[in-house]
């Protein structure tokens, strides 16, 4: 097993327990080398490491037996979703907004007739429905998609690690703190892509591009404020003034969540890509 040492390979190796320096392109393989060492002196000396460039304490990339997972299906697939998310959310609202219309309009003696609330209502609930059916295969998608970025920060030799990669399934499922342990995570996913994330301890403190933070922070707002919205509202006390305010508020917060469906349809390929490049960079594929 040769060492990486961030930027390239090392001439130590590790043979059977024992370490030795074989520069690359010498003949004869490390296992001849450690035989070698140990007839000229009866036994295998450990040679002095120099300071390797990853922390101290961590393992260098190549001892970890992973493989950089590639996100280009996963990313194609996601970015199809949150389009489609997107133009669901949008009929949706609109559907909000014309159903709202109709009822204040029927409220107020205007020429409505149950026929016409009903085919509001019907576009409402197609609406909603696709949304929630695009939204359940998205956020599957999604922790299959994290738990592979946020793996490959090791294979770039990003280290130590904030979280175990057991986190990227678990913190979607922690009230309130799926608002931002998943955040944290797609931050370390795009720093670990970084040139200068390998032998950095401050690797987590390196920046992370504005998209990232636009499309996860207008999709908590959308979620925290959907989720306000739906524990003021009394559906049992549901008078038209009512039915008119809650339809307007739903529609202008599904209106804020296709914004983030768009922003991230943009996002997620572009830090896949980021690690895709880093990959080819570094020989990982």
């Amino acid at each position: 097993m040769r060492w990486w040492d961030g930027q390239q390979w090392t001439p130590w190796v590790s043979v059977g327990g024992q370490t030795v320096s074989v520069p690359l392109g010498q003949a004869g393989t490390p296992a001849a080398a450690v035989t070698a060492s140990g007839a000229l002196g009866g036994a295998v000396a450990q040679p002095v490491m120099p300071a390797p460039s990853y922390p101290t304490g961590t393992l260098p990339p190549a001892a970890v037996a992973e493989r950089f997972q590639s996100l280009r299906g996963l990313s194609v697939a996601l970015l199809v979703l949150l389009i489609l998310s997107a133009l669901a959310l949008l009929w949706s609202a609109i559907a909000l907004f014309v159903r709202s219309g109709k009822v204040a309009d029927f409220r107020d003696g205007g020429d409505v007739s149950f026929g016409d609330l009903s085919a509001a209502d019907d576009a409402v609930g197609s609406g909603l429905g696709f949304t929630v059916m695009l939204g359940i295969a998205v956020f599957v998608l999604l922790i299959i998609w994290l738990w592979r970025a946020y793996s490959n920060t090791r294979v770039f030799g990003a280290a130590p690690w904030r979280f175990g990669r057991g986190w990227t399934i678990g913190a979607w499922f922690i009230p309130f703190a799926n608002f931002v342990i998943p955040k944290m995570l797609i931050n370390d996913a795009w720093r670990g892509a970084d040139r200068d994330a390998p032998g950095n301890p401050q690797w987590r403190k390196l920046p992370v591009a504005a998209i990232i933070t636009l499309w996860w922070f207008s999709y908590v707002i959308a979620v925290f404020l959907l989720r306000v919205a739906s524990a003021v509202y009394d559906v049992e006390d549901m008078s038209l003034d009512t039915l008119v305010g809650i339809d307007v508020v739903t529609g202008v917060l599904a209106l804020v969540a296709a914004g983030a469906a768009v922003l991230g349809a943009v996002a997620i390929p572009k830090l896949s890509r980021r690690q895709h490049e880093r990959a080819a960079e570094v020989g990982l594929a």
